[in-house]
Order: C-alpha cells, then sequence, then structure tokens
C-alpha cells in the first residue's frame, strides 16, 4: 500500500509529458505559419530571381 501511495504522489513523468506537448505545439505553429506564408514567398523569390536574371554584367 505504501509503494502505491508513493507511486500516486510521483510526478516525474508530468515534466517530460509537459515538454513534449509544448514542442509538438511549437512544431505545428511552425508549420503552420510556413503553410500561410509559402504563397507569399515563392511569388517574392520568383519575382527576386527574374529581376536579377535580367541584369547585364559587363566583363572586362
Amino acid at each position: 500500500m505504501r509503494s502505491m501511495k508513493r507511486f500516486l504522489k510521483s510526478d516525474d513523468g508530468a515534466v517530460t509529458v509537459d515538454w513534449v506537448v509544448l514542442t509538438a505545439a511549437i512544431i505545428g505553429l511552425a508549420i503552420f505559419g510556413f503553410g500561410a506564408f509559402r504563397d507569399v514567398a515563392f511569388a517574392i523569390a520568383n519575382a527576386l530571381s527574374s529581376q536579377m536574371s535580367s541584369v547585364v554584367v559587363s566583363v572586362f
């Protein structure tokens, strides 16, 4: 009975669960954030690429 009371009072695993949940939430927000701005980022990259390809570089 004593070991059962000690087991029920133990909270060592709770910290691990908190960290796992927090890490999963951060990763989920990062994936959501990238998905929300993906089209804008690709549009900027394509515009920059076309601008840079139209630049004439002189070679001496």
